[in-house]
């Protein structure tokens, strides 16, 4: 599942990947980027992939990355959210030798920020763990004041 917004006032994508996640599907939000009248190439961007899982080899991720680096989807600046090891190591590998575009691969949010010179945090979920944690503090201080 994918879920991409743009922001034109901040000239910046952000495209939010959750769950399994194929090339197919990364390309699908490309294109639903691509055909978006808010979008400009001039964009900076943000892919989180902190949710997903990769369903896809490292040879579908090459042809990926041989056809990115012929189109010309952006010109800005990129950087890809990665937690899990496979997600980041692919991450990687696809940002390597994508450096038209400036890519750049994370594990926090806010070393992304600092790299887009922006404050992502508000514009990414966090982890569905950490609001669990949150949640579940809540509702134990919320019991406990309640005795």
């Amino acid at each position: 599942m994918h879920k991409v917004e743009i922001y034109p006032e901040q000239s910046l994508v952000v495209a939010v990947f959750s769950g399994l996640v194929t090339i197919e599907e990364i390309k699908q939000a490309n294109i639903e980027t691509a055909k978006d009248p808010k979008f400009k190439k001039n964009f900076d961007g943000v892919t989180d992939f902190r949710f997903a899982k990769a369903s896809f080899t490292d040879q579908q991720l090459l042809q990926f990355r041989e056809s990115a680096l012929k189109s010309d989807f952006t010109r800005g600046i990129w950087c890809i959210l990665a937690s899990r090891p496979l997600e980041t190591a692919m991450s990687l590998i696809f940002a390597n030798k994508v450096q038209k575009n400036h890519i750049k691969v994370f594990s926090t949010v806010e070393a992304a920020s600092a790299f887009l010179n922006r404050d992502l945090r508000h514009l990414l979920a966090q982890s569905p763990s950490t609001a669990r944690s949150a949640l579940n503090s809540r509702i134990r201080r919320s019991a406990t004041s309640s005795i």
